[in-house]
C-alpha cells in the first residue's frame, strides 16, 4: 500500500494494491469512492492493463513531503475535500495495520462491496 497521483495535482491519495514479483495488480482503482476527486484508473494485473482507466496513476510507497504539502493546500481550499482526505488518512492507517498479516490482508479483501471482491474480479477477467 502507499499513495497514488493522477498527475492533475501535486498531492496524493492513499491506496492499496497487490504486488507480486515487483508487478502491480490493482483491481480496485477502476471504481474510486470519490470519482470527482480521484477519476477511475486502469485495471492492472501483473502490470498489464486489462482495462484502461480515465487517467493513469503514479504509484509511490511513501508520501513525499511535496505530496503532503499538496494535500494540505487542497484541504485549505475545499472543506469537502479536507473531509475526504481525513477519511482517507484514517483508512490508510487501518489498511496498513491489516496489511501487516496474511489474515489481515484476507480481511481487507473480504471487506470489498459485492461485485468488487477479488474473486469477482477473477471471474470477470477470466
Amino acid at each position: 500500500m502507499g499513495w497514488i497521483n493522477d498527475g492533475t495535482w501535486d498531492g496524493a491519495a492513499s491506496h492499496a494494491w497487490i504486488e507480486f514479483g515487483g508487478k502491480k495488480t490493482d483491481i480496485s482503482l477502476t471504481r474510486t469512492s470519490h470519482p470527482q476527486h480521484h477519476p477511475p484508473g486502469a485495471l492492472l494485473v501483473l502490470d498489464h492493463v486489462v482495462r484502461p482507466g480515465r487517467v493513469s496513476y503514479q504509484y509511490d510507497r511513501h508520501l513525499s513531503e511535496a505530496a503532503a504539502a499538496g494535500i494540505e493546500r487542497a484541504a485549505q481550499l475545499d472543506e469537502k475535500l479536507r473531509m475526504v482526505n481525513e477519511m482517507k488518512q484514517q483508512q490508510h492507517a487501518t489498511i496498513a495495520e491489516l496489511a501487516s498479516t496474511p489474515a489481515g490482508v484476507k480481511q481487507y479483501l473480504d471487506m470489498a462491496p459485492p461485485g468488487g471482491r477479488y474473486e469477482d474480479w477473477v471471474r470477470t477477467i477470466g
